[in-house]
């Protein structure tokens, strides 16, 4: 069984193991790859929640749902479940990195290269990003001291991540060490709504040898409204997540538990607040509908 910790936007969590790990073998090459995965996902991640973010979404009048349940909390646990569906589609997320296409050089010229990104949409289809961006102040040193390999690696990241008729703009800083066995990375990308500047995602990643840990900040207005740190197991058969969250608008804290089987199309949400439990049923439709049944039978959908 792998753990591996991470927050809020887990789509990091189901992609193939080498993000964060295939990097660790000594070569720089597979740094640059790492660090690429790291970007797509962190990007991809942060601009399913910015969405909602800028979006002006009336809550729903649901009266007959349990009474702990508050707007802001199924909305966040809306937030997380599709961001983890996403990525357990098919075989998750894959990036391409490419010059800028001349056909793009009139919008984007200024940015040297065009990282496309794909991800399967709960209805089957392919999802394009793409990130235009220019990869500055890369450096890389590599020597042999006593026998054992060193290598540093750092660069940073600067650019606009377009999704249909949106644009957001991104920024990326990744530092990698080996000294012989013993590995540390860390890599933080920042995704900037236009829509309004104050509001953005910081994605902060870590390696240390065999752990990665993964915190998301959330930004709205200037302020940090959240902060959520998830813990995900995976097994033979199922897939489990932990999400501990901290509300600094509302003062909320909990823990939510997800669980999914390979076979099973329902999640199952325990939830746990100021000492209070309880348990969503949860299933995402083809064309992307979002099914809550609450304990005491209330059904209610997105």
């Amino acid at each position: 069984m792998k753990k591996i910790l991470t927050t809020l936007a887990v789509g990091a969590l189901c992609l193939p193991l080498g993000l964060g790990l295939a990097g660790c073998g000594g070569k720089s090459g597979d740094v640059d790859v790492v660090a690429k995965d790291v970007y797509a996902m962190s990007a991809v991640s942060s601009v399913m929640y910015l969405d909602d973010l800028d979006a002006s979404v009336s809550s729903q009048e649901a009266t007959s749902r349990p009474s702990h349940f508050t707007d802001d909390d199924v909305q966040g646990v809306k937030n997380y479940l599709e961001m983890f569906n996403g990525m357990l589609i098919g075989e998750g997320l894959n990036q391409k990195v490419e010059s800028t296409p001349v056909e793009d050089t009139e919008y984007y010229g200024r940015y040297n290269l065009c990282m496309t990104i794909s991800v399967p949409s709960v209805t089957g289809e392919t999802v394009v990003y793409k990130m235009y961006y220019n990869e500055i102040n890369k450096e890389t040193e590599e020597k042999i001291d006593d026998g054992e390999l060193e290598l540093e690696v750092s660069s940073t990241l600067d650019g606009v991540l377009v999704f249909g008729d949106a644009e957001y703009e991104v920024h990326g800083e990744r530092e990698f060490e080996q000294e012989g066995n013993e590995e540390e990375a860390s890599i933080e990308f920042t995704t900037r709504s236009r829509t309004n500047r104050e509001n953005y995602i910081v994605v902060e990643q870590s390696v240390e040898n065999d752990e990665i840990e993964y915190e998301y900040t959330i930004v709205k207005n200037g302020d940090i409204v959240s902060e959520t740190e998830v813990e995900m197991e995976r097994e033979r058969n199922h897939t489990e997540f932990e999400l501990q969250f901290k509300d600094n608008g509302t003062l909320r804290e909990g823990v939510y538990r997800m669980y999914k089987r390979d076979n099973d199309d329902t999640f199952v949400i325990d939830y746990t607040q100021n000492n209070v439990r309880d348990q969503i049923l949860a299933t995402i439709s083809a064309d992307g509908t979002v099914t809550f049944t609450y304990t005491n039978g209330y059904i209610e959908t997105f």
